[in-house]
């Protein structure tokens, strides 16, 4: 090729977008939205696709401008791709980004134009195909994590009747077969055209993620709940992956807080007479181990037919439970089995005060008349806000039915998170924003379903006598999770004082690296990391990544990949300042940048304040007191052993802010010894002797 003919090439490539490096320098994945190309009705396949990366923590840019996102390394089409979606010159473009190292990821691909580009020469569609297969073997470092048999098989779409899912298969020309249909058709694709590359499903990927979370999939899970089915999990691995090996040292928030593997949340349904009883011995066994834990508990005010009217009598227990430093959620007024009938449980109206809202349930016709969902949601919020003086954030419908004006009623009567669903329904781990009325064309809304994951609800019972084998599946399915940085939530009614030692027992199981939060504290978390915005540049081997905040939520942490391969890695605030979060190994040969406390380079260049704990009295015979001065804010834990380990007595509080910590631990009751004290918290660990004398 003549000079002339090469400065041709040169301008064409630049006229379209792409220049020949047009996209080397952005590290970010272009999401381009194709609902308005596409006529679409609603925004449910482009929202599925923001939902897959950000769960995959990776950075990405939302464009409907084809020309905008051809100067990424990355494009991820919103399904689908039809022949009228992009016009014979952009279809020209897309395959010179492609053949110039472009990496395009799509599904239900049906532009026949665009086949040779997919690796594929013709597609077929079905409404009656139920499970996506992968082969691992094809391409192992795109299937790394997907190792286990609910992984490699995907049901997407269930046997129940009324239901229908289209998936589309392809005829291979060039391409390589990643996955393939219950019947032997090719599911998902691979081609790599010149120094790029094409990944390609035949499932349109909202059938895999808003389908799923609205329980339109006609039961596609395998059981409700104590098992692993990860789902949508699954598809969102694949293409954290696709863009981890096409971006040199990808950079993504990590999932879980701090430097933890997964978060495990204990709830409890504190929802009969019973748990009244015995919740204090949840309550105190967490307590003594650090562990805090969500109780969502009924306000049944009278009684309705279905449950007695315990909670009048329950409020001190209720007490008890806040003195110990436990969350409190709502678990409605009258826990009805009915409650996801939309006809028996109407929206209604806000303001129904208690003495009015007496709905009664019919054990004859078993249904409920007089209900509605915002009488349920607000007269239980209510009680519990007025009765003890809390915030009320969390909601958990009775008998988890799952209204589908509860998500509305929740927003609107102000509740942040919501764990009515159970994770196998809905076929993800991780949390999502709820959808109003559970329709595709429904807008989000601001609560987030944190979805159950394991339970004390099993066919056959779990019993004082087998409840061994049943924590054994517990702990299975939370390493599994683990696994997948995924969280775990664990639903136990405090009703059986023998389910403490199955609790318990359960504690021990977990995962070294996991951490126990109660439910909001995660998804407090997890909303800090959905509105987080980063961008990361790379430059002579130095990596740059800076934040859209000038004060980064010490619970975030960030992976990078392959950080051996550079020479710094160096993070960044809005306003310029830098910061230095701590590294440490992770799987796959990345590094993990957290800490309790981001220090800033101002505070690096502060001259370090000896931080020392002064225990007074001691020796003591009453009340022994601990303080700090300069201690950076957190979350603290003092613990008291005695000489043969056991902890004796456990304390858990916040410092809000940089100061004073002031602790304080009664030994009045405690035999004369040596006790030892352990004080955690914000990256700082004291530890010591304390001597009793009575």
């Amino acid at each position: 090729m003549n000079i002339f003919y090469k400065k041709l090439v040169v301008v064409f490539l630049l006229l379209l977008g792409i220049g020949l490096n047009g996209f080397s320098q952005q590290r970010k994945v272009a999401l381009l939205d194709l609902s308005t190309r596409n006529a679409e009705s609603n925004t449910s396949r482009f929202r599925s696709c923001q939902w897959l990366l950000n769960t995959a923590g990776v950075e990405y840019e939302s464009t409907s401008s084809l020309s905008t996102a051809l100067t990424y390394p990355v494009i991820f089409f919103s399904p689908v791709v039809k022949s009228s979606t992009f016009n014979s010159a952009e279809r020209t473009s897309i395959t010179n980004y492609v053949n110039n190292g472009g990496v395009i990821i799509c599904s239900s691909m049906q532009a026949s134009t665009l086949f040779s580009l997919c690796g594929v020469s013709a597609v077929a569609s079905s409404s009656t195909r139920k499970y996506f297969n992968s082969t691992p073997s094809s391409i192992p470092w795109l299937f790394d994590r997907i190792t286990d048999p609910a992984e490699t098989s995907i049901r997407f779409l269930g046997t129940s009747s009324g239901y229908s899912c289209t998936s589309r298969s392809y005829t291979l020309n060039g391409g390589t077969s990643l996955a393939q249909y219950e019947d032997g058709k090719h599911a998902f694709v691979y081609k790599a055209t010149g120094q790029g590359h094409v990944y390609t499903f035949g499932i349109d990927l909202r059938d895999v993620v808003i389908r799923f979370q609205i329980d339109d999939d006609g039961n596609a899970q395998e059981s409700y709940s104590n098992s692993f089915e990860p789902g949508s999990d699954v598809f969102m691995i694949l293409i954290q992956n696709i863009i981890r090996h096409h971006i040199p040292n990808t950079v993504r928030v990590h999932s879980s807080p701090y430097c933890s593997s997964s978060t495990v949340m204990i709830t409890h349904d504190y929802d009969s007479k019973t748990c009244q009883d015995t919740s204090k011995f949840f309550v105190d066994m967490e307590y003594e181990r650090g562990v805090r834990a969500t109780y969502n508990v009924t306000t049944s005010y009278y009684s309705n037919g279905w449950i007695s009217g315990f909670y009048n009598t329950s409020v001190p227990a209720v007490d008890y439970i806040l003195s110990k430093n436990h969350n409190v959620g709502s678990h409605s007024v009258g826990h009805f089995p009915d409650f996801e009938n939309s006809t028996r449980f109407p929206l209604g109206t806000q303001g129904v005060p208690p003495l009015t809202y007496h709905p009664m349930y019919s054990t004859s016709t078993r249904t409920t008349t007089g209900g509605s969902v915002f009488g349920e949601v607000e007269i239980s919020k209510d009680l519990l806000e007025n009765n003890h003086g809390i915030n009320v954030k969390t909601f958990r419908a009775g008998e988890l039915c799952y209204n589908k004006y509860l998500a509305y009623a929740l927003q609107q009567t102000g509740y942040t998170f919501n764990s009515t669903f159970s994770a196998n329904d809905v076929l993800t781990n991780f949390p999502f924003y709820t959808v109003d009325q559970k329709k595709y064309s429904g807008a989000q809304l601001s609560v987030l379903e944190i979805p159950m994951t394991i339970s004390d609800v099993w066919t056959p019972s779990m019993s004082s006598t087998n409840y061994p084998e049943k924590v054994a599946v517990w702990a299975s399915v939370t390493r599994k999770n683990d696994e997948n940085n995924a969280p775990t939530v664990l639903l136990i009614h405090p009703n059986r004082t023998w389910k403490v030692t199955a609790e318990e027992m359960y504690l021990d199981s977990l995962p070294e690296t996991a951490i126990v939060l109660p439910m909001e504290e995660f998804g407090e978390f997890w909303q800090e990391r959905d509105t987080l915005e980063f961008t990361s540049t790379l430059t002579n081997n130095v990596l740059r990544i800076q934040l859209n905040i000038n004060e980064p939520d010490e619970r975030l942490s960030f992976i990078v990949d392959n950080t051996d391969q550079l020479a710094e890695v160096n993070f960044f605030l809005q306003n310029g300042e830098q910061f230095y979060p701590t590294p440490s190994e992770w799987t796959g040969g990345a590094t993990i940048y957290c800490a309790d406390q981001y220090r800033t380079a101002t505070a690096m260049n502060e001259p370090e304040v000896k931080q020392e704990i002064s225990v007074f009295p001691n020796p003591t015979s009453g009340d022994v007191f601990f303080t700090a001065e300069n201690a950076l804010k957190g979350n603290y834990t003092l613990m008291i052993h005695d000489v043969y380990g056991k902890v004796i007595y456990s304390e858990r509080t916040t410092l809000p802010f940089n100061g004073n910590l002031n602790l304080k631990w009664n030994s009045e009751n405690t035999l004369t010894g040596c006790y030892f004290y352990a004080i955690e918290g914000a990256g700082r660990n004291y530890n010591g002797k304390v001597m009793v004398v009575h």
